[in-house]
């Protein structure tokens, strides 16, 4: 590149580099002014209750005669007799909760694969994809 100027090469580069700092500093000052957003909405913000998503629902009635959801708890803890909400809409209570790798544990948390004994719910009210919300 040559210089336009008619200076030595020296200032010339200098120059380049000053500008190339000041163009540098007006975007990193620029990016730091503007609001960071996330793009999520309300509705798609991570919950802040615990929150457990169902694979699976299963009905023993001779035995059991309780809803059993199979399923990821997402986010929180839950514990037997923790008040629950089914699909926003059906409230409940957890009677049981079932580890396929330890049994019947007292509580399950983030990440946990269990199946919740659903106190008071008829087969048909919980299906696959809702999700249960505690009130922790």
């Amino acid at each position: 590149m040559a210089n336009p100027r008619g200076s030595c090469e020296e200032c010339w580069y200098a120059v380049l580099l000053i500008a190339s700092a000041v163009f540098v500093t007006a975007i990193g000052c620029e990016t730091e002014r503007q609001p960071v957003s996330s793009g999520t909405s309300d509705r798609t913000a991570t919950p802040t209750k615990p929150t457990f998503t169902v694979h699976d629902v299963f009905y023993i009635a001779p035995l059991v005669d309780s809803v059993i959801a199979t399923g990821v708890v997402d986010v929180g803890t839950f514990h037997v007799g923790d008040h629950v909400v089914v699909a926003d809409k059906i409230r409940t209570q957890i009677g049981k909760i079932e580890s396929i790798e330890q049994g019947e544990i007292p509580e399950a948390v983030r990440g946990d694969n269990v199946g919740f004994h659903l106190i008071g719910v008829d087969r048909g009210q919980v299906k696959s994809g809702d999700q249960i919300f505690g009130n922790n």
